[in-house]
């Protein structure tokens, strides 16, 4: 598939935002899942790595008119959430100006051959793993039945995906 680039914000002082996929990671990046990462104005070396159970993201959102998927306007991340890990949803509230998301870093455990390994979204096909598959297995999804699903900056539908043997 063809690179996309989404634009969230625009840097200070008229610099340039960092847009380029890089194979290599620099201190202005954070992974969000196998398709699509976070580029940042400045470096964020200050973060740390997440701790157990801490609130890792918070989403600031409007919802939609049935509150089906969020259309973030302020995302703050308070630490670095490593590849070996996945977002989760820890929190979703209704405030007075809108929908707020609170996310947490969680390990991914190894799975088991047949077993659910995440969503994959019905547009973009990224994927959003749950748990890494076993040696010769793919995270695929073979039926076309779409469930909604909330996750980082995304909100909507997505095939769930199982650990199949190649």
């Amino acid at each position: 598939m063809p690179g996309l680039t989404e634009r969230l914000c625009h840097c200070p002082n008229g610099r340039e935002c960092p847009w380029q996929w890089t194979k290599t990671f620099d201190n202005s990046t954070i992974f969000l899942n196998n398709r699509s990462i976070l580029k940042f104005c400045t470096q964020l070396m200050e973060l740390e790595t997440c701790a157990y159970k801490q609130e890792a993201v918070v989403v600031h959102g409007e919802g939609d008119t049935n509150n089906s998927y969020i259309i973030p306007y302020n995302v703050t991340i308070s630490c670095i959430c490593p590849q070996t890990h996945y977002w989760k949803l820890q929190k979703y509230t209704y405030e007075e100006h809108g929908l707020v998301q609170i996310f947490r870093c969680v390990k991914k455990r190894m799975c088991e051959s047949l077993e659910f390994c995440g969503y994959i979204r019905s547009d973009l096909y990224s994927t959003y793993y749950r748990c890494t598959c076993p040696e010769k297995h793919l995270c695929v999804f073979k039926n076309k039945t779409q469930v909604n699903v909330q996750e980082l900056l995304y909100s909507g539908p997505a095939y769930m995906a199982y650990c199949y043997r190649y």
